[in-house]
């Protein structure tokens, strides 16, 4: 019996045990089932969306125009033009200071102060560079001043002498008329008056040697500052806080600034053909400028072996950016004059890879852009003269042509639209 009510507890628990798989798979199955329904659903409504794409325009799509062509540049052009211009060579040399001076102290004595460092810009009659102590020098003043109160009072008190002694003298004057006074008294008071009249004399010209000994001593108290001489930079500092310096000792070196010089040494076969005055261009390469400048001399001291003589081309130093010692070159002209294409400065442009330009020619009834690669000869006023490079893979300069002189930058592509701006 017992075992009869053990093997139906068994039984019952392995029915429950399979009713419970059977229930979970078919919760898996229903789940399954709902994925690929919602799956189904789906897909149907991505293929209707597909085929209503695929649907004939309708007034959305009628809208829409043919497809855009490249943007257009705005640009400003200029012409190329032809010139009978004397040929350049190139000379290289290098940038010299106008002035270079070494600033000394006026007086000897303690260092207290010096007011610049190297490299430091100066204004010339403005910039205090150094001072020593004045101690002695306002004693000084103190001093010739009391001596200059001094004179100016003993001028007084001679004025006053001379008054009294020439009234003395008058008297016995008057006296001598009517035989009252002795010839010996109207000869004393006459030596009395010219005596009065000496020391007013000696008096005053100490009262001068008082007030030129004020004046050197004020231009002495002076010297106890150095003084920038002139506009320029600071190279060299020799003083320092602190020392005691003997006169003349040198404070700093200044070169000027504001223009600098290029000097070439040109050949004797050129140098005939310059003139002072005369204008140059210049390129600075380590900045990549050109700059404008004219002969400011013309140096006749050639060298044996070189057969050259120095020229000075004055130019500007573009706020100091055109220091002493770069490397310039200078095109100076040589021989006869030829036929030169030239274009305007403003439609170069020039980068590590060499010089270009932009010229706007017409195709298909439009303006288009293309690159031409030159070679800039020199500058001749607001012209450079070009020559074509032997890389160039543009059409070649004519005179008559248009090229872009404002607006470069904004052209990505060669073949690019291009709309002109009014000529300025």
């Amino acid at each position: 019996m017992v075992q009869s009510d053990s093997g139906r507890e068994f039984a019952m628990k392995i029915g429950v045990l399979l009713m419970a798989i059977a229930g979970g798979a078919a919760l898996l199955f229903s789940s399954l089932s709902g994925a690929d329904a919602s799956a189904q659903q789906d897909d149907k409504k991505a293929s209707a969306n597909d085929e209503a794409g695929k649907a004939p325009a309708g007034k959305d799509n009628a809208k829409a125009g043919p497809p855009q062509g490249p943007p257009h540049a705005l640009v400003r052009v200029g012409i190329v033009s032809q010139q009978e211009l004397r040929p350049h060579v190139e000379i290289i040399g290098r940038l010299r200071e106008v002035r270079r001076v070494t600033v000394g102290i006026g007086q000897q004595g303690k260092v207290i102060g010096v007011n610049v460092e190297e490299g430091q810009w100066v204004d010339g009659q403005k910039t205090v560079l150094a001072s020593i102590d004045p101690t002695f020098s306002n004693i000084a003043k103190e001093s010739v001043a009391s001596q200059l109160k001094q004179a100016q009072a003993e001028v007084k008190e001679a004025k006053a002498n001379l008054d009294q002694a020439r009234t003395d003298l008058k008297y016995f004057e008057e006296l001598a008329k009517t035989q009252s006074a002795r010839p010996r008294e109207l000869d004393n008071a006459k030596a009395a008056e010219e005596a009065a009249a000496a020391r007013l004399d000696r008096a005053g010209a100490a009262v001068l040697l008082a007030e030129s000994e004020i004046e050197r001593v004020k231009e002495e108290h002076i010297r106890y500052e150095a003084i920038a001489p002139f506009d320029g930079v600071v190279v060299r500092k020799w003083m320092e806080v602190g020392q005691w310096v003997q006169k003349g000792a040198p404070v700093v070196e200044i070169i000027s600034r504001g223009q600098i010089d290029a000097v070439v040494d040109v050949p004797e076969r050129l140098v005939a053909d310059l003139n002072k005055g005369a204008d140059v261009e210049v390129l600075v390469e380590s900045i990549g400028k050109r700059v404008n400048g004219k002969i400011e001399a013309i140096i006749p001291d050639g060298t044996n072996v070189a057969r050259t003589f120095p020229v000075k081309v004055r130019i500007d130093d573009l706020k100091g950016k055109l220091m002493p010692g770069m490397s310039v070159t200078a095109w100076l002209p040589a021989g006869e004059e030829r036929t030169t294409l030239t274009v305007p400065r403003d439609a170069v442009l020039s980068s590590a890879a060499g010089s270009s330009i932009w010229v706007a020619v017409e195709k298909d009834g439009a303006l288009i852009a293309l690159k031409v690669e030159v070679d800039v000869l020199f500058g001749a006023g607001d012209q450079y003269a070009v020559a074509l490079n032997r890389r160039n893979l543009g059409p070649p300069l004519a005179p008559g042509m248009q090229v872009v002189i404002e607006g470069g930058e904004r052209i990505l592509f060669p073949g690019q639209p291009l709309t002109l701006l009014e000529s300025r």
